[in-house]
């Protein structure tokens, strides 16, 4: 780099810092210097040599400081500051409204909760009855800084006939959402309890997950199944069911042991409203 050049960007530099506000200094400084290189060329052309064209190119542009003085006064720093505030204010409320839509599970396209069970009282068959009771159970528990609890339960019951016998049958079960909330966002979903969670009831018969099963072949068998059914910031959620419910059974209570963390949500199957 040549040295007259040198001296002009420490002339640029050293009058573009009285600028209050940071972010319009880069601008007026190359504005200055591409000045000061025009008048300097001008004056090489005309004969003179490098290093007088250098001193009349500094002469003409006057101190520094005085310079500098006058460009505080022409570049205001607020309205810049005030730009950069009002991005800043709008970016800060795009994250908290993220963050709010999530942590409450509004829902929207890619992210949020669907509706639980959608289809679940629609049955083609004419011959088929059945009976859905929305149940309210009041249970929660805490386990490593999650929160578990069933937002939705309803107990199904079905009869219907066979076709060549007429023979009426019944189908009792229990579907369920199984909702786990922690506060910090990076948590993540508790280990394994899709696959891990199983259920008891009032009668002793054990509800094994069928991810646990020995045997898939049969899925008329009493057991614990589900998919996931979406997730906010703060919290996951389960689409699960149930299956082949003792009709004797007065409750219902959903287990999970894995990797230290233990909780147990009993649905009481005697109490229930909005029956369908």
């Amino acid at each position: 780099m040549r040295n007259d050049r040198l001296a002009f960007q420490s002339w640029c530099s050293r009058a573009t810092a009285h600028i209050r506000f940071k972010a319009d200094r880069p601008a007026v400084e190359q504005e200055l210097l591409e000045h000061m290189e025009d008048h300097f060329n001008a004056l090489l052309q005309e004969g003179l040599t490098l290093q007088e064209a250098e001193r009349q190119t500094l002469c003409a542009m006057g101190d520094a400081d005085e310079t500098g003085a006058a460009l505080a006064k022409v570049h205001k720093p607020y309205l810049g500051w005030l730009y950069l505030a009002a991005k800043w204010l709008v970016a800060l409320s795009a994250v908290l409204l993220f963050m709010v839509s999530c942590s409450t599970g509004l829902d929207f396209s890619g992210y949020g909760f669907s509706e639980p069970f959608q289809g679940l009282s629609t049955e083609s068959d004419e011959t088929y009855r059945r009976e859905i009771t929305y149940l309210y159970p009041d249970c929660t528990d805490e386990c490593n800084g999650y929160t578990f609890s069933l937002p939705v339960v309803t107990h199904r019951r079905g009869t219907w006939a066979e076709k060549q016998e007429g023979m009426p049958q019944t189908y009792e079960a229990v579907y369920f959402v199984l909702e786990a909330a922690h506060p910090l966002p990076w948590a993540g979903t508790p280990e394994g309890l899709r696959t891990s969670i199983y259920a008891v009831d009032s009668e002793g018969n054990l509800y094994p997950n069928r991810a646990q099963k020995v045997s898939h072949s049969d899925y008329e068998e009493r057991e614990v199944c589900g998919n996931p059914d979406g997730r906010t910031l703060l919290r996951y959620r389960f689409e699960m069911w149930i299956s082949t419910l003792d009709p004797d059974a007065e409750w219902v209570e959903l287990r999970y042991e894995r990797m230290g963390c233990s909780f147990a949500l009993r649905i009481d199957l005697t109490e229930g409203g909005d029956a369908a």
